[in-house]
Formats: structure tokens, C-alpha cells, sequence
């Protein structure tokens, strides 16, 4: 394609964003990849599906 141009090197100011470590709930590379792409974001969720998607978790500190 004439229009695209490719830059091969790396850019080191994007590395700070990569995850080098699985996060606890995912059991593989792809189940993170999956759960990073799905939009979640009111535009494509309704109301309630978007504010339940976007909560904080909380847990007790009493509970053992």
C-alpha cells in the first residue's frame, strides 16, 4: 500500500503501559487480550450494563 508508512523500532515511552505480568483472574495471555478488547464504554453499553461493568469491588477487611 503507498498510503501506510511502518515504523519498525520500538517506542519506549509505550512500555511503561505493557502488563509484564498475568493479572490474578485471567488464566491465559488470550482471556486478557479478549477482556482488553471489548469496549466498555456508555457509547456501547446500555446505562446500567455500563455503570455494573465500571464499579469498584469492595471487600470488607473484617472478613477473613
Amino acid at each position: 500500500m503507498d498510503n501506510v508508512i511502518v515504523h519498525e523500532e520500538r517506542n519506549k515511552n509505550v512500555k511503561k503501559y505493557l502488563v509484564r505480568d498475568l493479572p490474578h483472574p485471567y488464566k491465559s495471555a488470550e482471556q486478557f487480550d479478549y477482556v482488553q478488547g471489548v469496549p466498555l464504554g456508555p457509547e456501547w453499553n446500555s446505562l446500567k450494563n455500563h455503570q455494573k461493568l465500571v464499579k469498584p469491588k469492595v471487600r470488607s477487611l473484617f472478613l477473613k
